[in-house]
């Protein structure tokens, strides 16, 4: 077997008040340049212009892997882009595919 992270959701940006197409929050500081480390649900994963924090909140599963952490392609809130792409790890298994298992 190998283990292989596997699609599960699309975090969208908070949307700015105002109207503004750009995001209404950033990263949460503790989340930048942790791609594929785990995230469980209650962990901080966008901070307000006011400094709220908004948590993850474990829709996708208990514990999820972030991966394309702060995409500049991903800026526009209404782009169609997420703000965190959210992965889960699973066991995939494979066969012998040597040539003397063929």
């Amino acid at each position: 077997t190998v283990r292989v992270y596997v699609d599960a959701a699309r975090v969208p940006w908070p949307a700015a008040e105002g109207g503004s197409r750009l995001p209404g929050a950033l990263i949460a500081p503790g989340l930048q340049d942790r791609d594929f480390e785990p995230l469980a649900a209650g962990d901080a994963l966008f901070v307000r212009r006011n400094g709220r924090v908004v948590e993850y909140d474990g829709e996708s599963g208990a514990v999820v892997y972030p991966v394309f952490v702060n995409e500049a392609a991903y800026y526009h809130a209404q782009s169609g882009a997420a703000g965190v792409a959210l992965a889960t790890l699973a066991d995939w298994p494979i066969e012998d595919f040597t040539p003397e298992s063929r």
